[in-house]
């Protein structure tokens, strides 16, 4: 028999020790300083531990104001699991410049009620720097909280630096941004290692890391009561674990571009619907209903979340204007997209009538994309192959009525995800530039993103794309005053290993006069998946950077009409592929998997 207790005799657990494993788990929380452990007899125990929790911050994103010495002591080396021995000069810890208030940001990705904090300081003459620092914690309304502040710091230095759960705000957060202290005359923040330490171990043995809720709980329930149940589970899904699905389960729930587009309510959507009649849409399914209801001019596809490329400046023909009331007698369309393009589907709307009509697409090249009759039932035309191109010609066996061609140009995988920049003006924080919401680039409706003035640096705005994707599209909007300020932009994507590869450079800003809205085609695009993309400046004295939204296109429609999000590859591709090429193909699987689409078990699988 087994008791175990805290300091004020309040009990986490009493009974037998479990069979076929050492762990005891507690059926209530503790916030203690004395555990103590009775045992209904005297045995030899050879080791008690007890859970502290696991490290969330490592090799996570991470930022900081600036860099000494350029990027040597870049704020990435507080999250690569080694403090050096708290030696400053093993090259293992962050450092910020010293001419501004000093920073450090770790982005964790999900949302933790963190446990407890250790910050690893450099151990020499220099180690009273950090003494008066203070924490802040993103939440899920995007509001910063004060978590910890370093007030009555020793006279003599520190090593290491405990924050424990008695000082912690228990609030889920998705980010932690440590200050330093803003009235030193140096201001220096160095950090040898930064450990945040949250995820309670369940008894599968995983690790119950998303603020000790199970998954379906509602987000805003902490679940820190004493059996780790939920007060309010998400829509579908019941019981004290959330565990029980329900009829009226929702995959998704999807805003209205127009109504509901506000960064303050983004929290309860997974995605945006961009329907023409604002009032007949499911926000459930995200589908457009309604009689003769279509997208809005520039949108196209399921909820109408997916950008059509066959929308351009200038464009008044009515096979390919966003307005499916009119249309044309036509044999043969010339689609000019706004540059090149990975395309690999399109949509026909003609009469149900004219489904059975032969229809040829063609590339630039005249290469075949696809060949074959327009499906019933259905627009959709999915490509034989990919067509990577800026024309598509489409060629019907005979003169037929069409109502609009729209090609498909990929789904926004940037909007609501995790975002940061170097340097803060005001209300304009970096996530309005992946709120849904441009205005037209209107700087005056506080929509867009915008860094400090007055300074000397290097503007960065950066977005956590919450998975790896095959990028087929970048698009920004600029403000529509002030525009030069984004000329000589740079884009970067981060590859899952933290390679740095450049995707475009802006070099050709003298010859272009409209800055509004600026398309990154596919012929830019890495060959490699991407989780991370950085917008930047050169360094300079007053360098701005202001981004009304970002998109970042990604993913192709399936046949099922489901989104192929990941990337355009089998989910058993090296995790490294792109499978951006003729036939969606692999050229290397991951273990226990061979084929051209990796997609046959081979016989050493391993499962």
């Amino acid at each position: 028999m087994v008791s175990v207790k805290d300091s004020n005799e309040n009990s986490c657990y009493h009974g037998l020790f479990p069979e076929n494993t050492w762990t005891i788990l507690c059926r209530r929380v503790l916030k203690t300083s004395v555990l103590n452990v009775s045992l209904g007899f005297q045995i030899h125990v050879k080791e008690i531990e007890v859970f502290g929790g696991t490290n969330v911050a490592l090799w996570k994103w991470t930022n900081q104001t600036s860099f000494y010495q350029s990027r040597t002591y870049d704020a990435d080396k507080a999250v690569d699991g080694w403090d050096g021995g708290h030696n400053f000069d093993s090259d293992s810890c962050t450092h910020t410049s010293g001419y501004e208030d000093p920073t450090w940001t770790v982005a964790l990705e999900d949302f933790y009620s963190i446990m407890s904090i250790l910050i690893a300081n450099r151990d020499d003459q220099n180690r009273k720097r950090i003494d008066g620092f203070s924490i802040t914690g993103k939440t899920r309304n995007g509001m910063n909280i004060h978590i910890y502040s370093d007030v009555n710091p020793p006279s003599v230095g520190r090593s290491d630096i405990w924050i424990d759960s008695g000082n912690i705000n228990l609030e889920p957060v998705n980010e932690i941004t440590i200050h330093g202290n803003t009235t030193s005359t140096e201001k220096i923040l160095t950090l040898c290692e930064v450990y945040i330490f949250a995820c309670v171990p369940s008894e599968s043995g995983q690790r119950k890391c998303s603020a000790y809720c199970p998954q379906n709980c509602e987000p805003s329930d902490k679940c820190l009561n004493d059996n780790f149940t939920c007060s309010k589970c998400l829509p579908g899904w019941s019981g004290p674990f959330c565990d029980q699905e329900t009829t009226n389960q929702r995959q998704e729930k999807f805003c209205d571009y127009q109504l509901n587009r506000k960064a303050d309510n983004r929290n309860g959507c997974t995605a945006l619907q961009h329907c023409d009649n604002v009032n007949t849409f499911d926000d459930r399914t995200g589908v457009c209903t309604g009689q003769n209801n279509q997208c809005e001019k520039g949108w196209m596809g399921p909820g109408c979340q997916y950008v059509n490329l066959a929308i351009k400046p200038g464009n008044n023909d009515f096979v390919f204007d966003g307005n499916q009331n009119v249309g044309r007698v036509i044999q043969t369309a010339n689609v000019v997209l706004k540059g090149t393009f990975t395309v690999t589907a399109v949509n026909i709307h003609v009469d149900p009538m004219q489904s059975s009509t032969t229809v040829t697409i063609s590339d630039i090249n005249n290469r075949t994309c696809y060949i074959g009759k327009i499906p019933m039932g259905s627009p959709t035309i999915f490509f034989s192959r990919m067509c990577i191109t800026n024309n598509i010609t489409i060629r019907f066996g005979r003169q037929i009525f069409v109502k609009e061609i729209e090609v498909f140009g990929g789904k926004n995988v940037a909007l609501w995800k995790i975002t940061n920049q170097s340097s803060t003006l005001g209300p304009w924080t970096s996530d309005k530039a992946v709120d849904g919401r441009d205005d037209g680039g209107n700087f005056d409706t506080k929509t867009c993103s915008h860094t400090a003035e007055g300074i000397a640096t290097r503007p960065k705005w950066t977005v956590l794309l919450g998975n790896s994707f095959s990028i087929t599209s970048i698009r920004i909007r600029n403000r529509n005053t002030l525009q030069k300020r984004i000329n000589d932009f740079m884009v970067f994507g981060v590859t899952n290993g933290g390679q740095k590869i450049p995707i475009y450079d802006d070099k050709e800003h003298n010859r272009i006069t409209d800055r509004n809205d600026l398309w990154i085609d596919s012929s830019r695009m890495p060959h490699v998946r991407v989780q991370e993309i950085q917008i930047e400046l050169p360094f300079g004295q007053n360098k701005i950077l202001t981004l009304c939204e970002v998109y970042v296109f990604a993913c192709s429609p399936t046949e099922n009409g489901k989104d192929n999000c990941l990337s355009f590859c089998s989910p058993n591709c090296s995790v490294l592929e792109t499978c951006a090429n003729e036939n969606f193909s692999c050229r290397s699987c991951n273990k226990g998997w061979t084929g051209s689409r990796c997609n046959q078990g081979s016989r050493f699988q391993v499962t």
